[in-house]
């Protein structure tokens, strides 16, 4: 589906020693408390100065803009969405459905529907029916419309799947999604969610606004919007 707007991001830093790793925390302006990306808390998350940020703090850029119906808290919404890992730069999930006219009735099943709080700590409203949405999915629709996409960076931390830092890592296998569809995009996020070496355990993830409750779009066609400055030259 969106696997077309992915740009290149920069490989992230992996220190040969102990001295690199100072160097590159001073460097990135770390001052000793974070924030990490790796489960050693060494290594400091980069930054994405491009980048917005929400009221949460989650990192985002929005690569088109809506013009159906806006996502408002406690409103149910119905997403398509790709994700990638930042380290080895992996699919996670990635779908390339065809833009502009309307889902076959097997496209529907992969589509995530969540209710969003009104923020992303809020419990009380973001059930998926059968489990719960990554807090950054929270944060990251309200206030997008139909038809837009964004895109969005989750760290290692409250935001994340749980556990990300643990000792045991991450998982995606006890009621928090999503979950990618195939094997091989499974695969990919539990290696690192799982990884507990110096890697960086950031996750970029691009969703589309497919349909908000109440907007009477039964038939999920992709909404009207425009696309933001340089982004459709990429994807053409």
């Amino acid at each position: 589906m969106l696997g077309g707007v992915l740009t290149a991001f920069t490989s992230p830093f992996f220190p040969p020693a102990a001295h690199a790793v100072q160097n590159s925390k001073r460097a990135a302006g770390d001052t000793g408390e974070g924030p990490f990306c790796d489960f050693t808390q060494t290594l400091p998350c980069g930054e994405y100065t491009s980048y917005d940020r929400t009221k949460d703090g989650l990192l985002f850029q929005d690569l088109r803009f809506g013009d159906g119906a806006e996502v408002t808290p406690h409103k149910q919404v119905v997403c398509d969405w790709d994700a990638y890992t930042f380290y080895l730069s992996h699919v996670v999930q990635a779908r390339h459905l065809p833009k502009g006219s309307d889902f076959a009735e097997s496209d529907m099943g992969g589509f995530l529907r969540f209710t969003p709080g009104n923020n992303a700590t809020d419990d009380t409203k973001k059930n998926t029916g059968d489990q719960n949405v990554l807090p950054a999915f929270a944060s990251a629709v309200v206030g997008m419309r139909v038809g837009g996409i964004r895109r969005f960076i989750v760290r290692p931390d409250s935001l994340s799947y749980p556990g990300i830092l643990s000792k045991r890592g991450g998982r995606f296998d006890e009621g928090v999604g999503p979950v990618p569809e195939s094997l091989s995009g499974k695969r990919a996020l539990e290696f690192v969610l799982r990884n507990t070496a110096n890697v960086d355990k950031s996750l970029l993830f691009d969703v589309e606004v497919l349909a908000v409750e109440g907007d009477g779009n039964s038939g999920f066609k992709r909404g009207p919007g425009r696309w933001a400055e340089g982004v459709k030259s990429k994807t053409s």
